[in-house]
C-alpha cells in the first residue's frame, strides 16, 4: 500500500492506493484532515496530523490486548508542563509563601 501524506494550508491531505475488493486493479483514495480549532498553530497542526496518522495507520496503534504504536498530543510544551509541576509540588502557607522545608533555624 503506498500513502502521501501532504500539508495543506489549513490541514492534510492524505492519499492511499487502495485495492479494488473484486480485482487486482487499484485505486488512489484521498481524505482531507482540517486542523481543529485551537488558539495554538502548532496544537491545530499536531491534532490533525494525529487524526491522519490514526486513520492511515489504525492496524498498527496500541490496543487493549495488542501492542503498536501509542501517540497524544499535548496542549502545552514539555517545559512549560514541568514548570506548571514544581509549582504544584510546592507546599504554600496562608499568605501565599512558600514552606521551608529543612532544619529549622533558632
Amino acid at each position: 500500500m503506498k500513502v502521501v501524506i501532504t500539508r495543506a494550508e489549513n490541514g492534510w491531505i492524505l492519499e492511499e492506493e487502495r485495492s479494488l475488493e473484486y480485482e487486482e486493479k487499484t485505486y488512489t483514495s484521498q481524505q482531507v484532515f482540517e486542523d481543529e480549532d485551537h488558539e495554538s498553530e502548532p496544537y491545530r497542526r499536531a491534532s490533525s496530523l494525529a487524526n491522519l496518522l490514526w486513520a492511515a495507520f489504525e492496524h498498527s496503534f496500541q490496543s487493549k490486548w495488542s501492542p503498536g504504536i501509542s501517540l497524544s498530543v499535548e496542549e502545552k510544551g514539555k517545559e512549560v508542563e514541568s514548570t506548571e509541576e514544581d509549582k504544584s509540588a510546592e507546599k504554600w502557607n496562608d499568605f501565599g509563601e512558600p514552606y521551608l522545608i529543612g532544619p529549622e533555624i533558632d
